[in-house]
């Protein structure tokens, strides 16, 4: 089972984030459905950690998958509901990607985390700095992919209005799933380089100490 798989790496850890980034990441195509993915995403994983930090004591072992991905999926159609009502053009506009949340890899790896470690507090702080990481990476995404992509910035979930920053958009692309994939490529390879860098800038410090 995935969330029963023991994470020996950041590459392993980095896998587990991109499958549950890549389709976020598809419907930041403006600012403000980004900003209700996020949001979404960050209560349902606060809700289902919650969950599991107050009952983890009582879940039996052999069925804690089952009933990780059960918590999830009650949780993400919660919210998806709660969506529905306060913001209906929004979640209306995030169409099959709202519901998805109720198969987030990443849910299901800190709920495992939970389990493991935490109580209702660090299940807190663990969800609020996760929930976070996600709405920068989410925002940095939307940002260039709502300038570039459609020309504008601050349009609504459907990408009208707003502020028109290019009369045509220069990177037409950036607003289709293959531009935000390369975006996504590119945004990983920097990351990646820059790891790399301070890795280098350690061992040459370490090396000058002896």
């Amino acid at each position: 089972m995935l969330i029963k798989t023991r994470i020996k790496s950041s590459t392993e850890l980095s896998s587990y984030k991109m499958l549950t980034v890549c389709p976020l990441l598809v419907v930041t195509t403006t600012l403000s459905r980004a900003f209700v993915m996020a949001i979404a995403f960050s209560v349902t994983l606060l809700m289902a950690q919650l969950i599991v930090a107050l009952f983890k004591r009582i879940i039996p072992m052999k069925l804690r998958s089952l009933l990780y991905v059960t918590i999830t999926a009650f949780c993400a159609s919660v919210v998806e509901l709660l969506v529905w009502y306060i913001f209906p053009a929004a979640a209306d506009s995030l169409g099959i990607y709202l519901p998805i949340l109720a198969v987030s890899c990443i849910i299901l790896v800190r709920l495992e985390s939970t389990k493991a470690e935490g109580n209702a507090g660090s299940a807190i702080f663990d969800s609020l700095m996760t929930s976070l990481q996600m709405i920068i990476v989410m925002l940095c995404a939307a940002l260039p992919r709502e300038i570039f992509g459609l020309g504008k910035l601050f349009s609504d979930v459907f990408g009208n209005g707003g502020i028109v920053i290019f009369k045509n958009a220069p990177v037409p692309i950036l607003s289709t799933t293959v531009g935000v994939l390369i975006l996504a490529g590119i945004g990983a390879a920097v990351a990646k380089l820059i790891v790399k860098k301070k890795k280098r800038a350690a061992r040459i410090a370490a090396n000058d100490q002896f």
